[in-house]
């Protein structure tokens, strides 16, 4: 399902501390300025990574049909300034879809996205844009990026020879930024005839996890791989929502999010659907050594705003779970209405809820803070 925003806003959330569970909310930042009629900003990419901090700036990267066909759009904004930048536009082809980002040292950005059925990526500074790199060789779609200590990857499904690949790509920083493919491999090397969608990629010191939506066993499975060393094959594909039974048809999932957690850990978070529920609801599992084990899966939401449910954690460690309930959507384009925002707050021992009245979930969006500042998107 695309999301029909009439127009972008961020807002700058700060924790009062360490130990408080409760938010301070500053004021909203116009990303795209006025809404234009029929101009409709899609936030859509594989683990729903449009938002990244430095320690300098905030950036956000989108799609949207200003120039009549949809393209990739990014800006960023300094921390001593109030207003964002000019959108620069990221994608030069004839159509672009389904834009990521993450952040790098010295104030830089990397993106991806798609392109005219290839995935590309480049580098966003204050300076402008590097020179795009093509990451793809067959019709792709579907791109992730994340980094580690500049080490910087890109995750993408990708079609050869009617077979569906998860593929996973080392990239290296050239002087000029401009990327530079290092390596690139199959998470698994025989691809499958059935659908494999929306792969999105996190990574530690502990190694690099992937997670997608799986089609192999006749409906939507969510699956996970771990690989501690690129130079080496990854680990067989394993479940990462629990499945009740073979006769219910609901014991399904949708697009995950992944994070980086604490030292050497995977959150994940997605929408699920489950046996005797009413409805889809946000699900986490929290994955030691960088996923390459998960633990339970958590239910996230809750009919009363006061409901938790407790989680062991070895140590308290900060980091919020945001997901939005747009209004509904179909067929042709249309403005939203009834937004709301919901925060998941992970502090240490327990989720803690703060809910909006809405009645409906969506996919959920998971940030890692940088100095202590949560970013988030919101239509406006």
């Amino acid at each position: 399902m695309k999301l029909r925003f009439a127009g972008l806003w961020l807002v700058l959330i700060i924790f009062q501390s360490q130990a408080s569970d409760r938010w301070v909310f500053a004021g909203r930042s116009a990303v795209t300025g006025a809404a234009q009629d029929r101009v409709y900003h899609h936030l859509d990419g594989s683990g729903r990574k449009h938002i990244a901090v430095t320690k300098q700036s905030v950036a956000a990267v989108w799609e949207d049909n200003r120039s009549q066909t949809p393209q990739i759009y990014a800006t960023l904004k300094s921390f001593s300034s109030d207003r964002f930048t000019a959108a620069l536009q990221v994608s030069d082809g004839g159509e672009a879809y389904e834009p990521s980002i993450d952040a790098l040292s010295n104030n830089r950005f990397a993106l991806a996205f798609e392109q005219d059925a290839s995935v590309f990526a480049r580098i966003l500074t204050a300076e402008g844009l590097g020179v795009p790199t093509r990451l793809s060789h067959q019709a792709a779609s579907h791109v992730s990026i994340a980094s580690f200590n500049n080490q910087v990857f890109a995750s993408w499904r990708e079609r050869d020879s009617g077979r569906w690949f998860v593929k996973v790509a080392v990239l290296r920083i050239e002087d000029s930024n401009r990327f530079m493919v290092k390596s690139v491999q199959s998470v698994e090397a025989e691809g499958l005839e059935t659908p494999l969608l929306f792969p999105a990629i996190a990574v530690n010191a502990a190694g690099l996890c992937v997670a997608w939506e799986d089609r192999r066993a006749g409906h939507t499975r969510l699956l996970v791989s771990h690989n501690a060393d690129m130079s080496k094959p990854f680990n067989a594909p394993q479940s990462l929502n629990e499945f009740f039974s073979n006769r219910n048809e609901y014991d399904k999932g949708t697009p995950v999010s992944l994070a980086s957690f604490g030292e050497d850990e995977i959150l994940a978070a997605w929408m699920d659907k489950r046996r005797g529920g009413t409805g889809y609801g946000i699900f986490a599992a929290l994955g030691a050594d960088a996923g390459e084990n998960f633990g339970p899966n958590e239910k996230c939401t809750a009919r009363k705003a006061t409901d938790s449910r407790t989680i062991t954690r070895r140590r308290r460690v900060i980091r919020p779970v945001i997901s939005s309930s747009p209004g509904t959507t179909s067929g042709a384009p249309t403005r939203t209405s009834g937004s709301a925002l919901t925060t998941r707050i992970w502090n240490g021992a327990r989720i803690t809820h703060r809910r909006s009245p809405a009645t409906a979930a969506s996919n959920p969006t998971l940030l890692s803070p940088s100095m202590n500042r949560v970013i988030c998107t919101c239509c406006g």
